[in-house]
Protein backbone atom coordinates (compact mmCIF):
# COMPACT_ATOMS: atom_id res chain seq x y z
CA UNK A 1 0.00 0.00 0.00
CA UNK A 2 1.16 3.59 -0.69
CA UNK A 3 1.62 5.56 2.44
CA UNK A 4 0.30 9.05 2.36
CA UNK A 5 1.41 11.65 4.50
CA UNK A 6 -1.43 12.26 6.86
CA UNK A 7 -0.17 15.84 7.76
CA UNK A 8 -0.03 16.61 4.39
CA UNK A 9 -3.75 15.18 3.91
CA UNK A 10 -5.15 16.69 7.00
CA UNK A 11 -3.51 20.39 6.13
CA UNK A 12 -4.81 19.98 2.70
CA UNK A 13 -8.47 19.66 4.07
CA UNK A 14 -8.20 22.07 6.73
CA UNK A 15 -7.33 24.95 4.09
CA UNK A 16 -10.42 24.23 2.21
CA UNK A 17 -13.30 26.32 2.61
CA UNK A 18 -15.83 23.34 3.33
CA UNK A 19 -18.48 25.74 4.37
CA UNK A 20 -18.72 28.97 2.54
CA UNK A 21 -18.68 28.27 -1.21
CA UNK A 22 -17.56 25.03 -1.52
CA UNK A 23 -20.50 21.38 -0.56
CA UNK A 24 -18.94 18.61 1.76
CA UNK A 25 -19.09 16.66 -1.72
CA UNK A 26 -16.42 18.90 -3.43
CA UNK A 27 -14.35 19.08 -0.70
CA UNK A 28 -14.33 14.94 -0.86
CA UNK A 29 -13.81 15.19 -4.49
CA UNK A 30 -10.60 17.66 -4.35
CA UNK A 31 -9.33 15.42 -1.36
CA UNK A 32 -10.39 12.33 -3.53
CA UNK A 33 -8.16 13.78 -6.69
CA UNK A 34 -4.93 15.08 -4.44
CA UNK A 35 -4.98 11.32 -2.85
CA UNK A 36 -4.98 10.00 -6.74
CA UNK A 37 -2.49 12.75 -8.08
CA UNK A 38 -0.13 11.33 -5.39
CA UNK A 39 -0.70 7.63 -6.15
CA UNK A 40 -0.17 8.76 -9.64
CA UNK A 41 3.58 10.39 -9.02
CA UNK A 42 4.39 7.14 -6.93
CA UNK A 43 3.27 5.13 -10.24
CA UNK A 44 5.27 6.90 -12.01
CA UNK A 45 8.40 6.95 -9.67
CA UNK A 46 8.07 2.65 -9.67
CA UNK A 47 7.77 2.51 -13.49
CA UNK A 48 11.26 4.56 -13.38
CA UNK A 49 12.56 1.76 -11.25
CA UNK A 50 11.14 -0.81 -13.30
CA UNK A 51 12.71 0.35 -16.14
CA UNK A 52 16.04 0.79 -14.42
CA UNK A 53 16.08 -2.69 -13.16
CA UNK A 54 15.19 -4.15 -16.47
CA UNK A 55 18.13 -2.72 -17.56
CA UNK A 56 20.19 -4.00 -15.08
CA UNK A 57 18.35 -7.68 -16.06
CA UNK A 58 19.34 -7.06 -19.48
CA UNK A 59 23.29 -6.36 -18.73
CA UNK A 60 23.32 -9.08 -16.32
CA UNK A 61 21.64 -11.12 -18.84
CA UNK A 62 25.04 -9.76 -21.73
CA UNK A 63 27.23 -10.94 -18.91
CA UNK A 64 25.91 -14.47 -18.64
CA UNK A 65 26.15 -14.70 -22.26
CA UNK A 66 29.47 -13.67 -22.39
CA UNK A 67 30.73 -15.82 -19.23
CA UNK A 68 28.98 -18.47 -21.37
CA UNK A 69 30.96 -18.06 -24.34
CA UNK A 70 34.32 -17.74 -22.97
CA UNK A 71 33.48 -21.64 -21.16
CA UNK A 72 32.79 -22.54 -24.34
CA UNK A 73 35.80 -21.51 -25.82
CA UNK A 74 37.74 -23.06 -22.96
CA UNK A 75 38.91 -19.65 -22.09
CA UNK A 76 40.73 -19.33 -18.45
CA UNK A 77 40.29 -17.35 -15.26
CA UNK A 78 44.00 -16.17 -14.08
CA UNK A 79 45.65 -15.02 -11.67
CA UNK A 80 48.79 -15.24 -13.23
CA UNK A 81 49.07 -11.88 -15.03
CA UNK A 82 48.58 -13.66 -18.34
CA UNK A 83 46.59 -12.22 -20.67
CA UNK A 84 42.99 -13.55 -20.03
CA UNK A 85 40.70 -12.94 -23.22
CA UNK A 86 38.00 -11.73 -20.54
CA UNK A 87 35.92 -9.11 -22.31
CA UNK A 88 36.65 -5.30 -21.16
CA UNK A 89 32.73 -5.13 -20.74
CA UNK A 90 32.27 -8.13 -18.74
CA UNK A 91 35.36 -7.94 -16.54
CA UNK A 92 33.66 -4.40 -15.79
CA UNK A 93 30.32 -5.76 -15.32
CA UNK A 94 31.39 -7.67 -12.84
CA UNK A 95 33.44 -5.61 -10.94
CA UNK A 96 30.80 -3.21 -10.58
CA UNK A 97 28.34 -6.17 -9.38
CA UNK A 98 30.85 -7.46 -7.06
CA UNK A 99 31.48 -10.80 -9.15
CA UNK A 100 35.31 -11.99 -8.83
CA UNK A 101 36.60 -13.45 -12.18
CA UNK A 102 39.77 -14.26 -10.63
CA UNK A 103 40.56 -18.40 -10.57
CA UNK A 104 40.13 -18.93 -6.85
CA UNK A 105 41.58 -22.93 -7.04
CA UNK A 106 44.84 -21.49 -9.38
CA UNK A 107 43.66 -24.97 -11.15
CA UNK A 108 43.03 -24.79 -14.94
CA UNK A 109 46.62 -23.19 -16.21
CA UNK A 110 46.38 -23.08 -19.90
CA UNK A 111 48.27 -25.43 -22.19
CA UNK A 112 48.53 -22.49 -24.56
CA UNK A 113 48.26 -18.72 -24.28
CA UNK A 114 44.13 -18.28 -23.56
CA UNK A 115 42.51 -21.55 -23.21
CA UNK A 116 42.25 -24.38 -21.50
CA UNK A 117 41.06 -27.75 -22.07
CA UNK A 118 40.80 -29.27 -18.48
CA UNK A 119 37.13 -29.37 -16.51
CA UNK A 120 38.50 -27.40 -13.60
CA UNK A 121 39.47 -24.26 -15.56
CA UNK A 122 35.06 -25.26 -16.94
CA UNK A 123 34.52 -25.63 -13.22
CA UNK A 124 36.02 -22.24 -12.50
CA UNK A 125 33.00 -20.45 -15.44
CA UNK A 126 30.70 -22.34 -13.91
CA UNK A 127 31.07 -20.84 -10.56
CA UNK A 128 31.13 -17.27 -12.47
CA UNK A 129 27.88 -17.93 -14.52
CA UNK A 130 26.07 -19.17 -11.58
CA UNK A 131 27.18 -16.34 -9.49
CA UNK A 132 25.64 -14.09 -12.48
CA UNK A 133 22.44 -16.56 -12.86
CA UNK A 134 21.72 -15.55 -9.17
CA UNK A 135 22.32 -11.80 -9.69
CA UNK A 136 19.64 -12.05 -12.76
CA UNK A 137 16.94 -14.42 -10.71
CA UNK A 138 17.44 -12.00 -7.75
CA UNK A 139 16.93 -8.45 -10.32
CA UNK A 140 13.98 -10.16 -11.66
CA UNK A 141 12.49 -11.24 -8.67
CA UNK A 142 12.79 -7.59 -7.27
CA UNK A 143 11.26 -6.41 -10.94
CA UNK A 144 7.92 -8.49 -10.27
CA UNK A 145 7.84 -7.19 -6.92
CA UNK A 146 7.80 -3.86 -8.39
CA UNK A 147 5.30 -4.75 -10.77
CA UNK A 148 2.87 -5.70 -7.60
CA UNK A 149 3.11 -2.84 -6.01
CA UNK A 150 2.48 -0.57 -9.18
CA UNK A 151 -0.68 -2.52 -10.09
CA UNK A 152 -1.81 -1.58 -6.28
CA UNK A 153 -1.06 2.24 -6.60
CA UNK A 154 -3.15 1.94 -9.93
CA UNK A 155 -6.00 0.57 -7.96
CA UNK A 156 -5.80 3.14 -5.64
CA UNK A 157 -5.39 5.41 -8.21
CA UNK A 158 -9.10 4.07 -10.05
CA UNK A 159 -10.64 4.09 -6.52
CA UNK A 160 -9.74 7.69 -5.37
CA UNK A 161 -10.35 9.09 -9.46
CA UNK A 162 -14.01 6.94 -9.12
CA UNK A 163 -14.93 8.01 -5.83
CA UNK A 164 -14.15 12.11 -6.78
CA UNK A 165 -16.10 11.23 -9.67
CA UNK A 166 -18.85 10.17 -7.22
CA UNK A 167 -19.02 12.68 -5.04
CA UNK A 168 -18.84 15.20 -8.02
CA UNK A 169 -22.14 13.51 -9.33
CA UNK A 170 -23.93 13.85 -6.26
CA UNK A 171 -22.69 17.43 -5.59
CA UNK A 172 -24.34 17.81 -9.19
CA UNK A 173 -27.44 15.77 -8.15
CA UNK A 174 -27.77 17.91 -4.63
CA UNK A 175 -27.59 21.45 -6.72
CA UNK A 176 -29.48 20.36 -9.59
CA UNK A 177 -32.21 19.46 -6.46
CA UNK A 178 -31.85 22.49 -5.15
CA UNK A 179 -32.59 24.42 -8.33
CA UNK A 180 -35.60 22.87 -9.47
CA UNK A 181 -36.36 23.84 -5.48
CA UNK A 182 -37.14 20.36 -3.97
Amino acid sequence: MTQINDISAASYVSSMNVTGQRSPQLALAMLMLNLADTNKKAAMDGIKEIEDQQAAKKACADALNQARDMKAGHHYLNNWGEEDHIPASLKQWASANGINLVNQDNVGRPKQSGSCDNSKCDAAWDRVIAQIQTKMDTTGADIQTKMVQLQDMMGQYNSYTSGANSAIAKSNDILSSLARGQ
